[in-house]
């Protein structure tokens, strides 16, 4: 038998692909599945820097950290910078993206983001026209 929080998230699903915060990470592939764009991320992927977009307003790219460029930065800089809405953040090795997402043709295999994160050599920050993208 189907439990209540599996049919209120299968509602949430049917009625808006765009926003299923109170469902498990469970139901993120299946929206995924639905939507043109990925919005949010399981863990860290790979994107062709062509697939970015803009997911709102409040979007920013910011090169500030340079030397100093990991995933954990990013995600600091992007909360102190008013992105809080952010769910994923994509890095390369000069640039912090906030409040972006991608289209869902640019998933790229993971190995394809070669490049060492500046501020810690054994994180990923994307690669030549990758992006590496980490859940918030």
């Amino acid at each position: 038998m189907l439990n209540f929080q599996f049919i209120a998230c299968l509602v949430v699903l049917l009625t808006t692909v765009a926003s299923v915060q109170a469902c498990p990470r469970s139901f993120v592939a299946i929206r995924n599945t639905f939507s043109s764009r990925i919005k949010t991320l399981n863990g860290p992927s790979c994107f062709t820097e062509r697939s970015l977009r803009t997911a709102g307003e409040t979007e920013g790219t910011y090169d500030e950290l340079k030397e100093t460029m990991t995933p954990d930065a990013c995600r600091k800089l992007c909360k102190d910078k008013g992105h809080s809405a952010s769910s994923i953040i994509a890095v390369s090795q000069t640039l912090c993206h906030c409040d972006k997402n991608f289209k869902k043709e640019g998933l790229s295999d993971v190995a394809k983001c070669t490049n060492s994160c500046p501020g810690n050599l054994d994180e990923r920050c994307g690669g030549p026209d990758y992006l590496s993208a980490y859940p918030v």
